[in-house]
């Protein structure tokens, strides 16, 4: 992510979230021992390349590319409600890839409760799948 004080792009680990936005632990901890923000020319330019490609919200998430691939793992999750209402055993094939999709951020975003809702669902998934084969 890009902090807003240093305009470094740093990994998201070393990024905090302030009344100034997207901050570096550096100029956190910078603020914190000289009571002031730190000015640009305070550090050394980006390397060349060590930018993103992808843009990121507030929120640290990835944008347009995560909103697409959210819409289409829950229209997945739907389109596998349906199958098995036709008692269709893909269903459950379905619901996995989606299950995994949802799981996938939620541990990226350190979700840790909603993150185990999702492996519990898609463990229920494989296990439909299962005992639908027999």
């Amino acid at each position: 992510m890009k902090c807003n004080l240093c305009h470094r792009y740093v990994p998201d680990d070393d990024c905090l979230f302030s009344n100034m936005g997207i901050v570096c632990r550096a100029c956190a901890d910078a603020c914190e021992r000289t009571g002031r923000l730190p000015k640009p020319s305070d550090y050394e330019p980006p390397a060349p390349g060590a930018f993103r490609i992808t843009r990121r919200s507030r929120s640290g998430e990835r944008t347009r590319m995560s909103r697409v691939i959210l819409w289409a793992a829950t229209t997945a999750a739907i389109a596998g409600n349906v199958l098995l209402v036709h008692r269709i055993r893909a269903a459950f094939l379905v619901w996995t890839a989606a299950n995994l999709v949802f799981l996938t951020r939620n541990l990226r975003l350190r979700e840790w409760a909603q993150a185990a809702l999702w492996a519990t669902y898609t463990a229920l998934a494989v296990w439909g799948w299962c005992h639908w084969g027999k």
